[in-house]
């Protein structure tokens, strides 16, 4: 009778008197289940999401714990940004054949980077080392989880270790992050020889355009005018990605002012920055697996 009260009270939308008949189902054991699915449903509708996890969590407790819960946990960790949390729940036995395979590579090679970067933030750099490892286990281009395993082994230390890590992951995919952990490495490093840690970082993909701006820009700081003109030249050309060609025009320009205070080409050179640079806006952050995964594909 109870249960009946407590769906009737959510049908006609009175979600004070169906969360409290859904309570008090807590303590019959073979209501349990079906009162804290309830419970978490409602509490999304209000917009609780800690409330809806919570209840969430208590059915995940149950051996086998029902589906409903590990992915509804899943998705609500995701929301609340709770990564480390999120990356120890895709790895539980409950979750096998909850996704596509190649599905789940993906969403365990996101949420693992995430994981990594979480603790790095936290200092805790063992773990933001053990979750980069298992992120770039899952995908071997997962830049950011190179850039947080980069980072953490230099916290720790291990400076060679470092590089070498970084160094592999450019040769695969060059990227801004895996540049700034690379160069956190020395954080205080005269230009020349910054520009020299450089050509070493990027010799194992040294066309690429991230490896041209990144020889640039130490180029540039190094006042090495002529170099840096060189790697930014090719650039330039209009087939070029915009937000690249931006950042080298950019960098022109103050190469320009640099090599003989070149005004006029510096202006000009700014000018095609502008016109290049590509309207980037910070998506919001994801509420669901779901959502995580579509942005990831």
């Amino acid at each position: 009778v109870r249960f009946l009260d407590q769906q009737t009270e959510r049908v006609s939308g009175n979600r004070s008197g169906a969360s409290a008949n859904a309570r008090a189902l807590l303590d019959e054991p073979t209501m349990e289940l079906a009162a804290l699915r309830d419970l978490a449903e409602i509490a999304q509708q209000a917009g609780d999401r800690e409330g809806a996890l919570a209840h969430a969590l208590r059915a995940l407790e149950w051996k086998p714990p029902p589906r409903w819960a590990c992915t509804t946990v899943l998705d609500l960790q995701v929301a609340l940004e709770h990564w480390e949390a999120a990356a120890a729940t895709i790895e539980r036995k409950d979750l096998q054949g909850a996704f596509d395979t190649a599905d789940e590579r993906i969403i365990k090679s996101v949420l693992f980077s995430r994981a990594a970067s979480a603790t790095l933030a936290k200092q805790d750099f063992s773990s933001a080392i053990k979750w980069a490892r298992k992120a770039l286990s899952a995908d071997p281009e997962r830049v950011d989880a190179s850039a947080a395993l980069g980072r953490a082994l230099t916290a720790e230390g291990k400076a060679k270790k470092a590089a070498s890590e970084l160094e592999r992951a450019w040769a695969v995919i060059p990227h801004p992050l895996v540049l700034s952990a690379y160069l956190q490495i020395v954080p205080a490093e005269a230009p020349l020889a910054r520009a020299g840690r450089v050509e070493k970082l990027v010799s194992g993909n040294p066309d690429h355009p991230e490896s041209r701006l990144a020889l640039a820009d130490v180029a540039l700081a190094a006042e090495l005018w002529g170099q840096a003109r060189s790697r930014l030249e090719p650039l330039l050309d209009t087939g070029t990605a915009p937000h690249v060609r931006a950042q080298a025009a950019a960098l022109m320009a103050c190469v320009d002012l640099g090599d003989g205070e070149n005004t006029k080409s510096a202006t000009q050179a700014l000018i095609t920055a502008l016109k290049a640079r590509s309207d980037r806006r910070e998506a919001p952050a994801p509420t669901s697996v779901s959502e995580l995964l579509a942005r990831s594909l």
